[in-house]
């Protein structure tokens, strides 16, 4: 994995709202776990970016994760993890042990992000709720960049 470039470093940190010290250590914390296979490289249909951090927005019965009008949480900053490299440490079960999510969408850049939250119609599999409201009165819950379920999750064990 390349490192980020000067370029890339301030996008990331334009586009997730971090500080230029945050970024750098994200570029080394990156490396190590890339180094030990923990990075997903692909969500769903799409590549992950270079900087291994996403937006996404998912389809969740979470109460952790309220939905917006529209049935749909979001994070502003996520970064995915492989699977097999969770069931090797937590064991076959660890999916129980995070929020599940039904669907997930991955957003290159906050207006296709904002557009996933808010777009009355999506793709078939994309599950649509009930409720109908207009895009302009939809806001979507955004986790902060600091929210870590894993880090949580895995200082209790």
């Amino acid at each position: 994995l390349p490192p980020l470039t000067l370029v890339e470093r301030r996008e990331l940190a334009s586009t997730f709202k971090l500080s230029e010290e945050d970024v750098r250590d994200w570029c080394r914390l990156r490396v190590v776990l890339n180094s030990y296979s923990w990075l997903a490289r692909r969500v769903g249909n799409r590549s992950v970016p270079e900087s291994s951090v996403i937006l996404c927005v998912f389809v969740t019965q979470n109460p952790e994760y309220p939905p917006n009008a529209r049935g749909r949480s979001g994070a502003a900053a996520m970064v995915p993890l492989r699977g097999m490299r969770l069931e090797s440490r937590i064991g076959r079960n660890w999916a129980s042990r995070f929020p599940e999510a039904l669907t997930v969408r991955l957003a290159e850049t906050r207006p296709e992000y904002q557009q996933l939250l808010t777009k009355k119609k999506l793709d078939a599999d994309f599950a649509e709720t009930e409720t109908e409201v207009d895009a302009e009165e939809t806001e979507g819950r955004q986790l902060e960049a600091g929210d870590d379920v894993v880090d949580r999750i895995l200082r209790e064990d």
